[in-house]
């Protein structure tokens, strides 16, 4: 449950949908009706077995309907859901949507979609069936311009589902002669000599394999997965090999459950097959890596399944086997900087190798272990690096991790004796929750693993309430945190834990300086501990200087010293290179210097400053803050953009909790600075200006904090805005996430004159990047 995946930031286009690396061949006519049958019906679900192309479908029609949904095309995966308690989290975090703790998660996602018109695509649904539709019957009902694509094995069973069946691909039929322009003009055979030319070079199809071609695909009942299983045995074997080993009885009949439809038996054929042309160490490879969930890389996966026979050369030489054989896709490398390539299996292989790792007594809770080890010690490593110049780059590590790490935990609090291990890693990463704003899936975890806790002891349970408390700080719960407090001082006491007594301590003094209830912020000046304090102990640190120097801007005579305590916040981390939490000193300390003197350009550089840090970790209450600050220090000079901004930062933080996380006198400053604006507006101004705000998404409040400005309509910039016909198609393309380079080869003109094109669309339509020509194309009316 987090609300960014890693190397996400907050400047992304409206939608996500993932790149395909492959070609997709065929469904014309069933791309055009399930896209007519979008149109009509509220949800679609496309149904059939693994394998058929279901997933591959969807994307192309949601891609295909992308200009017909402003609001964008979202993808979420939920293969990697095995609790249907995460399901609507999930797909809360795959739109974007964060909500408040208190909120029920569905209502939330049903509010959020109301006024929107988007397409949602919910793939492999099969396993989480009635969460799913549980939870789309209430958006449906509250959402009339929200469409939903989904895949399952099985419907969902609601009343507005429309089923559509999603067949094999076309194949010549039994009877007739069949020349070689006529094979190709089926799916089926088109398919596999695609496949088969990308690693046998030069091969096509022609009239001395024609027929075992077409008889290949007949034997595979025209499923995607199966062709492309069988096509890339061509690197060895030819198509008649290929297919008398199809006719072994051994493959076909003894390897599959006869009990399944004949579709599926089918491919779990192919599949078996594709498993027995395995050498035996690629077999254990294969078993051992269905242990991942998502995606992984070579340093993990030597991590976790080397062992009895598989030492680093084997898997590395494996790895390479079953990328070949397609049982492995390669993702995108590693946006942590590293550049680690990466790789999953599809979601059909992999449940095929954890039936074959489930065959081997004691292997699967082994393996199990030694995974949720390796993220359990990747998520302290990273919680260790944090106060650093790493901090970034571990941040988005670990943000990357998150299916993995949810089947870590899945492990830690499902098994008998893992709670300490739960509690540890849960507390190791509440630094990315805190610093990305994922404040509801750091406490569900948190909570989950205390409640699991049986005899934790006091070092773990104090650090994950302490973890806890932070966040339910960050969320505006103040009052809260007293109870919670209290119980880190029990177990401190029992234990003599001096470290828990001080999160106790700092917890308490922290609310009261927030809440404006100590009197002796001034006096009582708490230095930043020094030397090799751990991480976690400097963000308790962190959050005790922030609250204080908040209590000193209430008065006057306190201000100096806000200034000197933020200074020293700022300075110690710029020493340091940790960047979060500076981002947090220069927003305060922006606060101070305009309680100061109000209008000096310093403060709004601060800002900006702070916000640009701030989008590199996906910090969306760090923008919404940013976005009120901005306002009180603009409302004299420009009223209308304070507006917006003030419309902006209450939008964006209703979701995450109390507004100014409940601190009275920036509450109070907030609505003095409001009262101002519409005093210099009037009413109807005022309300116009703030209702724009309220519309903006995170990427145009970052825009309107930096730049002063909100996404414009096309041509405003220039009296020429109308693009031309090849701007068109490459603005077009732009839309589609595609690279100058992918543009230059599909409209087959130089990426040189691609790039002409871009500057050009960026110039006519006054944008500064392709996020903003690929929102425009959505909607060119907004």
């Amino acid at each position: 449950m987090g609300e960014a995946v890693m190397g996400d930031t907050l400047r992304q286009r409206k939608g996500r949908l993932p790149i395909q690396s492959t070609p997709f061949f065929g469904r014309g006519q069933t791309i055009t009706q399930v896209r007519r049958l979008l149109s009509e019906a509220r949800l679609v679900t496309l149904t059939g077995v693994g394998g058929v192309g279901k997933t591959r479908l969807a994307l192309e029609v949601a891609q295909a309907s992308a200009r017909a949904f402003p609001d964008g095309v979202w993808f979420v995966d939920l293969a990697a859901v095995e609790d249907p308690a995460l399901v609507a989290h999930t797909v809360a975090m795959g739109v974007d949507l964060r909500y408040r703790q208190d909120t029920n998660a569905r209502a939330a996602l049903a509010e959020f979609l109301a006024p929107k018109r988007l397409l949602l695509v919910l793939d492999n649904c099969e396993h989480v069936v009635d969460a799913c539709a549980d939870l789309l019957r209430p958006v449906l009902a509250a959402a009339p311009e929200t469409r939903v694509l989904a895949t399952s094995r099985e419907p969902l069973a609601i009343g507005e589902e429309c089923v559509w069946p999603v067949a094999p691909l076309t194949m010549p039929g039994e009877s007739g002669s069949h020349v070689t322009a006529s094979a190709r003009s089926f799916e089926a055979t088109a398919l596999f000599e695609e496949r088969a030319a990308a690693v046998s070079h030069g091969f096509v199809i022609n009239e001395d394999n024609e027929e075992a071609i077409v008889q290949l695909c007949r034997k595979l009942d025209g499923l995607p997965l199966a062709i492309e299983l069988a096509a890339v045995r061509m690197r060895v074997l030819s198509v008649g090999q290929i297919l008398a080993r199809l006719d072994d009885p051994y493959v076909l009949l003894t390897r599959g459950n006869r009990q399944v439809p004949p579709r599926h038996s089918t491919l779990r054929a192919a599949v078996d097959w594709s498993y027995s042309l395995c050498s035996e160490q690629e077999q254990v490879l294969w078993a051992r890596l269905s242990v991942f969930r998502g995606d992984f890389d070579l340093e993990a996966a030597e991590a976790v399944v080397s062992g009895d026979g598989l030492g680093p050369r084997e898997i590395f030489d494996g790895i390479e086997k079953l990328l070949d054989q397609s049982i492995l896709i390669r993702q995108p490398d590693s946006p942590d900087g590293r550049g680690a390539a990466r790789y999953r299996m599809l979601e059909t292989i992999r449940q095929y190798g954890q039936e074959r790792l489930y065959a081997c007594d004691g292997a699967p809770s082994v393996l199990r272990r030694r995974h949720r080890d390796y993220f359990l010690a990747l998520a302290e490593n990273a919680s260790e690096a944090w106060f650093g110049p790493e901090q970034l780059l571990w941040f988005r590590r670990s943000r990357q991790e998150q299916a993995n790490v949810w089947a870590a935990f899945d492990f830690c609090l499902t098994q008998p004796g893992e709670a300490r291990a739960g509690l540890r890693l849960a507390t190791a990463l509440s630094f990315a929750w805190v610093a990305s704003g994922s404040y509801r899936e750091g406490r569900y975890w948190l909570e989950r693993a205390l409640n699991s806790a049986d005899d934790p002891g006091s070092e773990e349970q104090a650090r994950a309430l302490g973890a806890l408390a932070y966040l339910m700080i960050a969320q505006g719960e103040l009052g809260a945190v007293e109870s919670v407090a209290a119980q880190i001082r029990k177990l401190a006491l029992t234990a003599g834990d001096d470290r828990a007594r001080a999160y106790a301590d700092i917890l308490l003094e922290s609310c009261k300086y927030l809440l404006g209830m100590e009197e002796n912020a001034q006096e009582e000046r708490h230095p930043l501990p020094v030397g090799e304090a751990p991480a976690a102990d400097m963000g308790f640190a962190f959050l005790q200087q922030y609250a204080q120097a908040i209590a000193l801007l209430a008065s006057d005579e306190g201000l100096d010293s806000a200034v000197s305590l933020l200074e020293e916040c700022n300075d110690r981390c710029a020493a340091a290179g940790e960047e979060w939490q500076r981002s947090w000193a220069l927003k305060i300390l922006a606060v101070a210097r305009w309680r100061q003197d109000p209008g000096s350009p310093e403060e709004l550089s601060l800002i900006e400053e702070s916000t640009g840090i701030a989008v590199q970790f996906s910090d969306v209450l760090s923008v919404a803050w940013n976005c009120a600050v901005a306002a009180w220090i603009l409302v004299e000079s420009d009223a209308e953009t304070a507006t917006r901004l003030i419309g902006a930062s209450e939008a964006l933080w209703r979701p995450l909790g109390a507004h100014l996380i409940g601190a009275p006198h920036l509450i109070e400053w907030h609505a003095h600075c409001r009262q101002h604006a519409r005093e210099r507006l009037g009413d109807r101004r005022y309300e116009a200006c703030y209702e724009a705000g309220t519309r903006l998404d995170y990427n145009d409040a970052h825009d309107l904090i930096v730049h002063r400005r909100t996404p414009r309509p096309p041509g405003a910039g220039s009296a020429d805005g109308a693009l031309t016909r090849r701007e068109g198609e490459v603005a077009a393309k732009v839309a589609e996430g595609m690279s100058n380079r992918q543009i230059a080869a599909s409209l087959v003109i130089s990426q040189r004159t691609v790039e002409t094109h871009v500057e050009n669309i960026l110039r006519k339509l006054d944008f500064t990047t392709r996020t903003q020509i690929a929102v425009w194309m959505a909607d060119p009316s907004s």
